[in-house]
This record gives structure tokens, sequence and C-alpha cells, in this order.
């Protein structure tokens, strides 16, 4: 089975920003999800085309994001970012979001 069509089945959304007449920009993925902070948006992935950063593609998706958890009774946009992505974290913080909790994971190999 295919990582795309898993992940659908588990509510993920892919939301894409095209050049009007042009290629795809950008692209998020995310999914509502119901936890104990209540029912949030969580955004699984927002990358943008290198060649196009700080042209506000990444803006607005945000937007889009944002206006898609309102609709979905969502109070929350949740994500994580690596702790190394420091260009991420600068955009994050631009549009408001906090550093609200450290993820922490741990890989685990088959028997």
């Amino acid at each position: 089975m295919s990582f795309a069509s898993e992940a659908h089945r588990q509510g993920l959304v892919f939301t894409a920003a095209y050049v009007p007449d042009g290629p795809c920009v950008g692209v998020a993925t995310h999914r509502t999800l119901v936890t104990s902070r209540g029912r949030l948006l969580f955004v699984d992935d927002l990358v943008t085309d290198p060649g196009v950063r700080s042209g506000g593609v990444g803006s607005l998706l945000m937007e889009e994001l944002e206006a898609r958890a309102r609709r979905a009774g969502c109070t929350r946009i949740e994500l994580d970012s690596g702790v190394a992505n420091h260009g991420a974290h600068r955009f994050y913080h631009a549009h408001r979001m906090v550093i609200a909790a450290h993820h922490f994971g741990r890989d685990i190999s088959p028997e």
C-alpha cells in the first residue's frame, strides 16, 4: 500500500499551491485530530519550492490551513519541525506560532 493511500485513510489531506497556469510551488499535508489539547488541525508537512521561498507561498498555505481549521471547529493548529530547521522556525514564529512542547521519538527496528 502506498504512503498516500494509507495516510488518506487516516485522514491526511493534501493542499497544493500552484503558479497560475504553472507548476506546483508548495504543498501542505494536514489532518484534524481530537486530542487532550482539544480539536486541532495537525500539519504533517509544509514545503515550498526553494526557488520561491520568501515569496508568500508558505503564508498563503498557512492562511488556507487556518481557514480549514476554523471550518473544522479546531481551536489550534499544531506541527512538528526538526530542531535544526531554523529557517522554518523563523517562518512559524512570524506566523504567531510558539514552541509549546518537545516531541520525543524513537525508531523501532523489526525483530
